[in-house]
């Protein structure tokens, strides 16, 4: 074998180790943190079912803005609507009736009103600097994302970031 063919071979042999030690270490972060979440959604869970008037979850939510935090609304037996904000790392939750903030469709249209229509949309209930919030994220158009934030309890927009 001649030597550059012999220099390319151990070149390309590194180069494709490196590359597969780089997606081994991205898979183990990956894998780690979908087990903290699972953990905290887990602990979520146990709460709910001890603590709380909550039956039936139906949405689940996660929020790591100034703190990590997993939320989830629901219905008790009698078909009353509750949110729940569960903060992992300090063991804290807090329970709020539907009738005391505004739901997820009133925050999404409000926030479709106040900024347009976009087809990428999520939202996330959680908790941030001491409050309940929605966080709406969109993709716009040119592909930039929007975030927006609102109390959970008032409606009220208290932050907005766009073009990221």
């Amino acid at each position: 074998m001649r030597y550059e063919n012999r220099q390319t071979m151990i070149f390309v042999s590194w180069l494709l180790g490196i590359i597969v030690v780089l997606a081994l270490a991205a898979s183990l972060i990956l894998a780690a943190a979908g087990r903290e979440r699972g953990s905290d959604y887990r602990a979520m869970q146990s709460v709910i079912s001890r603590k709380t008037p909550i039956v039936k979850i139906d949405h689940s939510y996660h929020l790591s803005r100034s703190v990590r935090s997993v939320a989830a609304s629901g219905v008790d037996r009698r078909g009353h609507r509750y949110y729940f904000i569960f903060l992992p790392n300090s063991k804290r939750a807090y329970l709020y009736a539907a009738s005391k903030g505004k739901s997820q469709r009133f925050i999404l249209n409000k926030a479709k009103k106040a900024h347009g229509q976009h087809n990428d949309t999520s939202i996330n209930l959680g908790w941030y600097h001491g409050q309940p919030v929605w966080e709406v994220a969109y993709r716009k158009q040119n592909g930039d994302c929007s975030y927006l934030l609102y109390s959970f309890k008032t409606g009220k927009q208290l932050s907005f970031i766009d073009n990221l």
